[in-house]
């Protein structure tokens, strides 16, 4: 079964340079129409030394790229402002305190003592992530402020992590409740609204779901509008996907994937997760896609097929009632001396559609009743036309 998300392309350290590609300061969030709350993050493109092994036999020449997207919350009553990445693939925002390591601090860190309103629930918090990464401390609850003072929730729970393998910064998830922590890895804390429901139970926006828009694959920021949806960013129809009967998964059965006039049956419900650089597939439409691409899994650097650097076309996965077409070059990868296919073979469950997929997508999630709607984004900056859900 899927856990949760952090997962993280790989690329070839000995010709890429440690780099940051960050936003200038956005307006955070803001109230964009009656009962929607809108949120702009900015795209940070990070690298780190740090392997996340997959079974390969020899790691040692790669390093990760990871996509984060970084916002920034007001926490206590002395609004200590934090940066966190938000993340569809997990339900629990948690936050490091200044016993966390320095790494995870470069967004700021959070301090109970500073907050007249914080209050130590007496519940352990413990998060696993699909990387093996982690986080451990204490549920605590205490006021949290939206970054330009529109929204403010009282009392809210949260993790204050002390201990945490994760790289970076704290993560916001704002997936289903049922992926919680304590809830789907059975640490027996209680299920408890997570902010997409709180924002709801404030009377902030009518419903507990949200529109996510990632732009294009070189901007440097995006957004979530919670309660509504932009319809300047979405070209032709908003389908609402069959839901794959999985609480936990954010996601619909992807049917088939077409390339170069080859049809691969998949059959299989995916995950849609921000939190997930690459997509992964049943072993099947790997090996298919991997195939029908023309790639050579024999020729391979850490089990990521070489492929033809002039490799074209475009890629369509079908859905019921909607197809998106991607270019195959948003799967590859130039290494400087060859090219690679950027795809996994997941475990059943595991299956996945990542950053790759939803920077060509329109989607809203219904947190409440878990199911997705999708559509063809289109990208657009220059006006909004905001409606609630």
């Amino acid at each position: 079964m899927l856990s949760f998300s952090r997962i993280s392309f790989f690329s070839i350290a000995i010709f890429l340079v440690s780099s940051l590609v960050n936003a200038a300061p956005i307006d955070g969030i803001t109230k964009r129409a009656e009962g929607v709350v809108g949120l702009d993050f900015e795209v940070h493109v990070l690298q780190n030394d740090t392997i996340v092994k997959r079974g390969q036999t020899d790691s040692s020449a790669l390093s990760f790229e990871q996509y984060y997207y970084i916002t920034y919350l007001e926490l206590g009553s002395n609004k200590q402002r934090i940066g966190v990445d938000v993340d569809t693939g997990s339900s629990d925002l948690w936050v490091p305190t200044s016993s966390a390591s320095l790494e995870v601090q470069k967004w700021g860190n959070y301090n109970p003592t500073g907050s007249s309103s914080y209050k130590d629930l007496g519940i352990p918090f413990s998060i696993r992530y699909v990387d093996k990464s982690g986080s451990s401390g204490e549920f605590v609850s205490d006021t949290v402020s939206l970054d330009n003072g529109v929204a403010k929730l009282s009392n809210f729970q949260f993790g204050k992590v002390d201990s945490t393998t994760v790289k970076q910064c704290g993560v916001f998830g704002i997936g289903p409740t049922s992926l919680e922590a304590g809830v789907f890895q059975q640490s027996g804390a209680p299920e408890y609204p997570n902010f997409p429901i709180a924002l709801k139970n404030a009377g902030y926006i009518n419903k507990a779901a949200y529109s996510i828009y990632l732009d294009t694959p070189q901007a440097n920021s995006g957004s979530v509008l919670f309660g509504g949806k932009d319809l300047s960013k979405i070209d032709g129809d908003l389908v609402a996907l069959p839901h794959t009967g999985d609480q936990r998964r954010l996601g619909a059965t992807l049917n088939s994937i077409n390339f170069g006039g080859q049809n691969i049956d998949v059959s299989a419900p995916h995950t849609f997760d921000t939190g997930s650089t690459l997509s992964a597939f049943p072993s099947d439409t790997f090996s298919s896609l991997v195939s029908a691409v023309g790639a050579n899994t024999f020729f391979n650097i850490n089990g990521y097929p070489v492929v033809d650097c002039g490799t074209s076309g475009s890629v369509a996965f079908n859905f019921d009632g909607i197809s998106i077409d991607i270019p195959i070059s948003e799967f590859i990868m130039n290494t400087g001396f060859l090219c690679i296919l950027r795809i996994r073979s997941a475990a059943p469950g595991d299956e996945i559609l990542g950053d790759d997929f939803l920077r060509h997508a329109y989607l809203v999630y219904d947190v409440e009743n878990p199911s997705v709607s999708l559509a063809k984004v289109k990208y657009d900056d220059s006006k909004s036309n905001i409606v609630t859900l």
